[in-house]
């Protein structure tokens, strides 16, 4: 549920939030061939020729527009990160999402009230998710589970609940 996890789970509402982010879907000259991350990241092209450049992140903002002057930053981010070895892109278009994530900035994985949760994964989901999907999985198949007690202690959504 993402963002809206704070209205599905009211008890937790107060430790989630939601955090603006804008990528810009650009074609490059010569596109890179492979992901490139740099506190942002750059994709290779789609069959399309178009590329993915982004990320803003902007937890103070809720405007869902696609905007220029976050097209700008992300071109900047991709500058800096590469110096002038950065040919810049052409910027086409470009989308706006929400990431959820906990006051912690830690995920929140485990079951609370007899439901799993897996949420809050902010802008590291294609890590974080993949491996509470395991943990969930473990537990409900009654599996060893694949995480020590800590870990399973900071992602708990008990954290959170007085």
């Amino acid at each position: 549920s993402g963002t809206g996890s704070a209205a599905l789970l009211p008890q937790l509402g107060h430790a989630l939030s939601s955090t603006r982010g804008q990528v810009s879907h650009v074609r490059f000259q010569a596109p890179p061939q492979t992901n490139i991350c740099f506190g942002g990241y750059a994709t290779p092209a789609d069959a399309d020729g178009v590329s993915m450049l982004g990320a803003t992140f902007q937890p103070w903002e809720s405007d869902p527009s696609v905007r220029d002057e976050d097209h700008a930053q992300n071109i900047e981010n991709w500058r800096n990160a590469l110096g002038d070895a950065a040919a810049l892109p052409e910027v086409i278009g470009g989308w706006t999402g929400f990431r959820s994530s906990s006051k912690d900035r830690f995920p929140v994985v485990g079951t609370y009230d007899g439901l799993r949760i897996s949420t809050a994964h902010a802008s590291h989901g294609l890590i974080s998710a993949p491996y509470a999907a395991e943990i969930l999985i473990s537990e409900l198949l009654g599996h060893p589970i694949p995480a020590f007690r800590d870990v399973l202690a900071a992602l708990s959504p008990a954290r959170f609940i007085p």
